[in-house]
């Protein structure tokens, strides 16, 4: 091996393979962890399902004390 620092020589074969790596990932399914239960799915089937099940809703003790964040419309819409 040639001395510090080494250069990269197939830059652009070494891109194509990171971007269709991280393809594969966003696309198919696979285990995160099976112990408990994680698993990796596609982002477009995640989204299918999200939509499907609805997203979580705050309580009614949320929607009575609404808390506005720094640099957000206010309550009565004002900035």
């Amino acid at each position: 091996m040639p001395p510090e620092p080494r250069l990269q020589v197939t830059a652009p074969r070494d891109l194509k393979t990171y971007r269709d790596d991280q393809e594969k990932i966003l696309q198919g399914y696979s285990w995160v962890d099976s112990q408990a239960g994680l698993v990796r799915i596609p982002i477009d089937r995640a989204m299918n399902l999200m939509l499907q099940k609805g997203y979580p809703v705050r309580g009614a003790a949320s929607k009575a004390n609404p808390q506005v964040a720094p640099g957000t419309a206010s309550a009565e819409g004002k900035h």
